[in-house]
C-alpha cells in the first residue's frame, strides 16, 4: 500500500527501480506505473551477473522492465552483458558498490599464517541461496587450522550450525549473528579471507 500510495498521489516522472528486474516488486511497479503514472520514466538497477532462465511470470516482468526502462544502472560489467544479452539497447552506466577505503583498510596480522592458521569470514544473510552450506563443508574439507566465521542473520542458520555439528567443525565455524552497521568493517579486519560463496 505504501508504493501505491506513493505512485498514485506523487505521479513522479522518474521511478528509480532498486530492484532486480524479474522481481514481483518490479513488476509491482510497473503495473503501478502503467495505472497512476504512464509517462514516468523508468531506471533500473540489476546486481545479476549470470544468465539465468526464469520461470514464466518472472521471464515475462524481466521483459517488460527491459521494454520500459529508459536506462540502467549496474554494479559491474558482468551484470552490463547480462542486460545488453536480455536485449536491452538503451544506456547501461556500470556503477561499482561503494564503500569507505579507509574503514576497510586491510591491515594484516602480526605472525603469519601459517603460524596461527586462517580465518575465512563471510559477511551477509545466512542463506543457503548465499552459498553458506557449500562454505561450512569447505570448512570441513579444509582442515583443523581453517575456522569459518558467519556475520549475519538469517533463515539458515540452524541448518548451518546443525551441519558444522554433523560434520563435527562445529569448533570452527562461528555464527556472530547480525551486528550494527558501523562495527561491519572492524569484524572484517579480523578475516584472512572475505568469502563470497554465492
Amino acid at each position: 500500500t505504501g508504493l501505491l500510495s506513493l505512485i498514485r498521489n506523487w505521479r513522479p516522472d522518474v521511478i528509480d527501480l532498486h530492484e532486480e528486474p524479474w522481481s514481483l516488486a518490479a513488476g509491482e511497479t510497473l503495473a503501478l506505473r502503467r495505472a497512476f503514472a504512464p509517462d514516468a520514466r523508468i531506471l533500473a538497477y540489476s546486481a545479476q551477473n549470470i544468465h539465468k532462465v526464469y520461470p514464466p511470470v518472472f521471464a515475462q516482468i524481466q521483459e517488460s522492465v527491459i521494454r520500459a526502462a529508459a536506462a540502467f544502472y549496474v554494479c559491474s560489467g558482468g551484470v552490463l552483458e547480462v542486460i545488453a544479452g536480455r536485449g536491452f539497447g538503451g544506456r547501461i552506466d556500470v556503477v561499482p558498490l561503494g564503500l569507505d577505503p579507509e574503514a576497510f583498510e586491510y591491515r594484516r596480522h602480526a605472525g603469519s599464517i601459517g603460524a596461527r592458521g586462517l580465518t575465512a569470514g563471510f559477511v551477509g544473510r545466512v542463506a543457503r541461496e548465499k552459498g553458506v552450506l557449500t562454505l561450512v563443508r569447505a570448512a570441513a574439507l579444509a582442515g583443523p587450522r581453517v575456522r569459518v566465521v558467519f556475520v549475519g542473520p538469517g533463515p539458515d542458520v540452524a541448518r548451518a550450525r546443525a551441519l558444522a555439528r554433523k560434520l563435527d567443525v562445529e569448533d570452527r565455524v562461528e555464527f556472530t549473528g547480525g551486528i550494527p552497521h558501523e562495527r561491519v568493517a572492524a569484524r572484517m579486519r579480523d578475516f584472512d579471507v572475505l568469502v563470497v560463496p554465492s
